[in-house]
């Protein structure tokens, strides 16, 4: 009986030893976290301790919304979407914020990156003097040039006068001279003789003679003799010419029988009066083919003889095929004619 008792305490000990070793092998180890636990959410409160059995989070702090699309547009290599990821990271950004986001898009960007060209621009559009502000007191010149002409042209745009009064009290430099260049193509859209104003006071240059151009023609396409008047009366030839042949082309469009006239009368004989003839002639005849045909067709002194004593060349060809487009307009008899 004794034999028995002990037995049974014996297998009772081996028991509980066997137990206690299963329970410590299952037992997790240390940073580990039960799958129970790790897939039951934890929201902690303040001041509420945190659960032992949690790991507290290691990312870092989730971006602004701007910054991640900036983010995901420098990734985007197709230029369509790329162009639209960076609008819409734009578009994001409050107008409070802009200063801000402005200051970290400049702090490694040399030249200004295209984003803060973008902002600068949306800045200028609402509140031009803060966004003008901003720009005049950053130093790096590179950067400094393409964000004023990003101002220049939001603030032409609302208020040409003031934009005007500020372009002119920039320092004196290239960068100003940008500012103006864009400020008068945008004058030219509604104020073309205030564009020609602004462009005949910058230096020299194919920019400002191209500038001008622009202006004049755009000038011309609705009062043409005025346009003309203006170019006839500048002091330097090879401007005068340029300009005189941009108004007269674009009068054409207008009043073809006066633009024929001042092409042979107003322009000097040379390049110029060569290639204005033939645009003179190809504008003419889209909008009255029997006019322009029978101003083609007078000899001597018509675009017929004109363009026969030009110069073998793609130009003479381009003159004579111009005439002869025009003379089939007035019918086979008209075409017959034509030597």
């Amino acid at each position: 009986m004794r034999s028995a008792v002990a037995l049974a305490a014996v297998l009772a000990l081996l028991l509980t030893l066997a137990v206690r070793r299963f329970a410590v092998n299952l037992a997790p180890g240390p940073g580990v976290v039960p799958v129970s636990v790790q897939s039951t959410p934890h929201f902690a409160t303040a001041g509420a301790a945190v659960s032992p059995f949690r790991v507290p989070p290691t990312a870092p702090p989730t971006q602004p919304l701007y910054a991640r699309l900036l983010a995901a547009a420098d990734s985007e290599v197709d230029p369509d979407r790329r162009t639209e990821a960076l609008e819409d990271a734009i578009e994001s950004i409050s107008e409070a914020e802009i200063p801000a986001v402005l200051d970290s898009l400049m702090r490694d960007g040399d030249p200004a990156p295209e984003a803060a060209q973008l902002l600068v621009r949306r800045w200028a559009g609402s509140n031009p003097a803060a966004a003008a502000a901003w720009v005049t007191q950053f130093s790096r010149d590179s950067a400094h040039r393409e964000l004023l002409e990003q101002v220049a042209i939001a603030w032409a745009d609302d208020d040409l006068p003031a934009a005007t009064a500020w372009v002119n009290s920039l320092p004196s430099g290239d960068a100003k001279d940008a500012a103006m260049l864009n400020l008068a193509y945008e004058a030219a859209r509604t104020e073309p003789v205030t564009a020609l104003e602004l462009g005949s006071a910058l230096p020299p240059s194919r920019e400002r003679d191209d500038l001008l151009s622009h202006a004049i023609s755009q000038w011309a396409a609705t009062d043409g003799a005025e346009a003309a008047a203006w170019a006839s009366r500048l002091s330097d030839t090879g401007l005068r010419q340029h300009l005189l042949a941009a108004a007269i082309v674009a009068w054409s469009q207008q009043d073809g029988p006066a633009a024929a006239t001042a092409v042979v009368n107003a322009l000097s004989s040379g390049p110029e009066q060569d290639r204005a003839v033939v645009s003179v002639v190809q504008r003419w005849a889209q909008n009255s083919p029997a006019a322009a045909a029978a101003w083609a067709a007078q000899d001597p002194g018509g675009a017929a003889g004109w363009s026969r004593d030009l110069p073998a060349g793609s130009l003479r060809n381009v003159a004579l095929d111009a005439c002869a487009k025009a003379s089939a307009a007035r019918g086979p008899a008209a075409s017959a004619s034509q030597p």
